[in-house]
């Protein structure tokens, strides 16, 4: 009878894991054929346009970085079935449901039901894992092909005198496929791999050296790949390096920025502690390991020698980082197990969709999202004929084009600017014709293009979306900012402006002043102030302008700006004033912006620093020397950062 309720109480956790598998489904599955590919995913896809096999490897894999798995199998895939958005997609979300079921075994054959179920609700309803699970790229097969190796790994294990041949196979296969999927999938295939020493009897451990060495051979064919990638640097190389508080980052993020989500998990592991089941130690600690050891790795390598560490590197060790955090929890009654579980999700997918904004920001993409707004600018009888301005990836703006049937050639693509000179004389021949201007902007686009485009179309109405920012530029009252400093000379100075000499500010008439540098004096007025007070969110920018004028156009006149903490420079540029272009009367206006986003701020004060420096000791003269913060895009990285 007791035997028979142990079953009873088996068959039930069963079905919570059913629903868990089915909520799972849903949330990666809704409106499906709505996903657009990611910029990763249009790479790779970009790079299946090959006749033979040898271009393949030679032009699409060793130029990217990953190993061959992924890329060869999008190849024969999208040739056999399509290049559709969902149907690329597919395998790969099918892949993230399966590593459920295998992540809900594994788990619960270390530990038990309960810590099975838990950590799974999490995996069910996390965005870390629906959004890869959405995405075609070697980072949710990774995690499905580890999560396979960690289950012929632990039934091998579990049950050394039986299956072994079967379970030394699997062994095998799953190794060589994390090792061709990704190198950090390869890094978690050795580490499990090692591991098994520590948990075989002496009877098992030689076949299974045998199966490791066996998986050595097989990836032999791979290795010049690999040597090829590492010497020419493909591994890495776009990334910033991390910093410091990169694992803060991280479990914010997987928790989704979120204190309910904090406070979830926070109590699920205060329970644990206080109602401790005896459980396998060297398991739950080789679990930490396994997470742990390929973050130090990455971090080590991505400071010292090429930045690679990224969130979606890390998601192969993720799910033994959840079971080394919930592994203490005992086993509860079904009916408890509900409870956690449906807490869990409600949570978790109540931020998802309203913190996270998963269903807004991921269900749009950047290239597409200026088409939307165009469309529907010009559908409130507004001119027919907006001047369209454009900086993104032109090959994949071109197939969203296509698809939504909206006409690229009325687009003028930003990058056929060589310079800022040729970009200001576009706008003033626009501004003779128009009264506005559309201008989409990439996460890319230089700091400074706003402002300048606002020297002829001042106003302008701002459209926020994940990785692109768009505007509507008109002439008007200048909106969108808030006036740090300004400085005329025509008026008395105050603070925050600093090193002021009466004696330089000059007249040309009785009404306008300006500030004299001359041969004797290499410094103007000196802007400071701390910005904390100001820094409600990071993507906002500063904007630094002067009107200076000079008798040698090619003068050496640098407009500086720096950022400091505690004394420090973490920031530090200048902008020449020969880069821009002069005005009727001979004055030029230099713009230096400051995208705060791209500096490492730590949370600290800040302090703000703007001057001139006439390098070249000549005759300059000075004036409307502006400092105005810009309110930036907040979700403009929504899909990591928090959105505030």
């Amino acid at each position: 009878m007791q035997c028979n309720f142990y079953i009873i109480l088996r068959l039930k956790d069963n079905y919570i894991f059913y629903g868990i598998f089915l909520l799972a489904a849903i949330l990666r599955f809704y409106d499906y054929g709505s996903i657009p590919f990611t910029h990763d995913e249009f790479s790779a896809i970009f790079r299946t346009k090959f006749t033979n096999f040898q271009d393949l490897i030679n032009l699409g894999v060793k130029v990217d970085g990953h190993p061959a798995l992924i890329q060869v199998f999008l190849y024969y895939y999208g040739h056999f079935f399509g290049f559709e958005e969902w149907v690329i997609k597919l395998p790969f979300t099918l892949a993230g449901l399966a590593s459920l079921w295998l992540f809900y075994k594994t788990a619960a054959s270390w530990f038990n039901s309960t810590v099975a179920l838990t950590s799974t609700a999490f995996l069910a309803t996390m965005q870390y894992m629906v959004m890869y699970s959405q995405i075609a790229r070697p980072y949710i097969s990774g995690l499905f092909f580890v999560l396979l190796l960690f289950y012929f790994w632990t039934e091998l294990i579990k049950n050394q005198d039986k299956k072994l041949i079967i379970n030394l196979i699997g062994l095998i296969l799953s190794i060589d496929l994390c090792a061709y999927n990704h190198h950090f999938s390869l890094i978690l295939a050795a580490l499990i791999s090692i591991s098994g020493f520590l948990f075989l009897n002496p009877s098992v451990k030689k076949k299974y050296l045998y199966a490791l060495l066996l998986s050595v051979v097989l990836y032999l064919p791979h290795l010049p790949i690999l040597v090829y990638q590492l010497h020419t640097g493909g591994v890495g190389g776009w990334l910033s390096k991390p910093h410091n508080n990169f694992i803060i980052k991280y479990i914010e993020y997987i928790f989704h920025f979120s204190w309910p989500v904090y406070l979830v998990a926070f109590a699920l592991i205060t329970f644990s502690v206080f109602n401790q089941v005896n459980f396998n130690k060297k398991a739950w600690l080789a679990f930490l390991s396994w997470f742990a050891i390929p973050f130090v790795v990455g971090f080590l390598y991505s400071r010292f020698v090429n930045p690679v560490l990224q969130f979606s590197v890390l998601i192969f060790g993720f799910p033994f980082l959840l079971m080394f955090i919930f592994g203490k929890l005992k086993q509860q009654k079904p009916t408890t197990n509900l409870i956690l579980v449906a807490f869990i999700c409600c949570v978790n997918i109540f931020t998802l969709i309203l913190n996270r904004q998963h269903y807004t920001l991921f269900y749009q993409s950047k290239y597409e999202a200026f088409i939307h707004d165009y469309k529907d600018l010009v559908s409130r009888d507004l001119d027919k004929n907006i001047p369209l301005l454009v900086d993104s990836h032109r090959p994949i703006t071109n197939y969203f084009c296509e698809k939504f049937q909206f006409d690229s050639t009325k687009i003028i693509w930003f990058d056929k600017f060589e310079s800022t000179h040729h970009f200001e004389q576009f706008l003033g021949e626009l501004a003779k014709k128009s009264n506005s201007l559309f201008f989409s902007a990439n996460f890319s686009n230089a700091p400074n293009t706003i402002p300048i485009i606002q020297q002829y179309f001042p106003s302008y109405t701002q459209f926020n979306h994940y990785g692109v920012t768009c505007y509507f530029f008109q002439r008007g009252t200048i909106v969108n900012e808030t006036t740090l400093g300004w400085l005329d000379f025509d008026s008395e100075v105050e603070a925050p402006f600093e090193q002021v000499n009466e004696r330089n500010i000059v007249s040309i008439d009785s009404s306008d002043h300006q500030y004299q540098l001359d041969s004797t004096t290499e410094w103007s007025p000196t802007f400071s102030i701390d910005l904390k007070p100001f820094l409600k969110h990071q993507n906002h920018f500063i904007d630094v302008s002067a009107k200076l004028k000079t008798a040698q156009p090619d003068s050496n006149v640098l407009l500086v700006a720096t950022l400091e903490i505690n004394g420090e420079n973490i920031y530090w540029n200048a902008i020449k004033m020969s880069d821009y272009n002069n005005d009727s009367t001979g004055f030029t206006t230099a713009i230096h912006s400051i995208k705060l986003s791209d500096i490492y701020l730590k949370n600290n004060s800040v302090k703000l620093k703007a001057f001139v420096w006439n390098k070249a000791h000549q005759e300059v003269l000075m004036d409307d020397f502006s400092i105005v913060l810009r309110e930036g895009n907040p979700v403009l990285y929504g899909l990591f950062n928090e959105i505030k």
